[in-house]
């Protein structure tokens, strides 16, 4: 996994944001599975997608770039709207994989929380 060297942070996801980064980078059970990842999408035509500690423990996703944390389904989903504002704000228009696939990306033990 690849990581936004300074993620999206839900609200809830803040207090937890640590435990999190963890239990994604290690693919461990954790209290923290109902939280989601938003990231951009490896699929030709997508854009983000929204992964669950749970489905990234179930499946090996190396190849991701993460954007951000959510405690829940609905925070990602407020998440992806504040990104894509800032992908709007930054680019003019809304392609998540031009606009944040050019950024710095690090291994999880260098993400700034």
């Amino acid at each position: 996994m690849k990581w936004l060297k300074n993620p999206y942070l839900g609200a809830k996801a803040q207090r937890h944001a640590r435990e999190i980064l963890r239990a994604a980078e290690q693919g461990v059970k954790s209290r923290q599975d109902g939280c989601y990842l938003v990231v951009l999408s490896p699929m030709e035509g997508a854009q983000l997608e929204l992964i669950s500690l749970w489905e990234c423990r179930r499946n090996s996703r190396e190849d991701l770039h993460v954007l951000g944390m959510a405690a829940s389904r609905w925070e990602a989903m407020q998440l992806v709207e504040k990104i894509a504002r800032d992908c709007l704000r930054r680019s003019g228009k809304p392609d998540f994989k031009a606009c944040f696939g050019s950024m710095a990306y690090v291994p999880g033990d260098e993400v700034l929380l």
